[in-house]
């Protein structure tokens, strides 16, 4: 099932699609890290690789849907990024400039959802827009 799904992921991609690739990375990275464990230095190397391609992934997906103006999608997804690459040992200068942006993305959540002609809100007050936290790491 590595396989399958590392070909799907692939084909996400190649349709121009991270959104939909990014959650198969992340699958793909925790069966790795399951089934090799820590000790495999060859895994280790293959499981960050495949890490880094699911920020990358995640990375342009906040991007595409920003352009679509989807500003709730794209601050979800810059948040999974921002996990991604804590994960990753980023530099902290790096994740520093993610969280910024990510605070100016949940402000234009905030702004659009005020601007709203009325409709409800799917999220419940004082929810993050980047959903329930979660102590997986990924």
């Amino acid at each position: 099932h590595f396989q399958a799904l590392q070909e799907l992921s692939d084909a996400c991609l190649s349709a121009g699609k991270p959104g939909l690739a990014a959650p198969m990375l992340i699958i793909l990275s925790r069966q790795l890290r399951s089934y090799y464990g820590s000790n495999d230095a060859w895994a280790g190397s293959e499981i960050q690789a495949v890490e880094e391609k699911a920020a990358h992934a995640l990375e342009a997906g906040a991007a595409k849907h920003m352009q679509e103006a989807d500003f709730e999608a794209a601050a979800s997804m810059w948040a999974l990024a921002i996990r991604m690459r804590e994960s990753l040992n980023a530099p902290q200068e790096l994740l520093a400039e993610m969280r910024s942006s990510l605070v100016a993305l949940q402000q234009a959540v905030a702004s659009n959802g005020s601007e709203a002609d009325g409709a409800a809100s799917t999220r419940e007050p004082g929810e993050p827009v980047d959903g329930p936290e979660t102590d997986e790491e990924y």
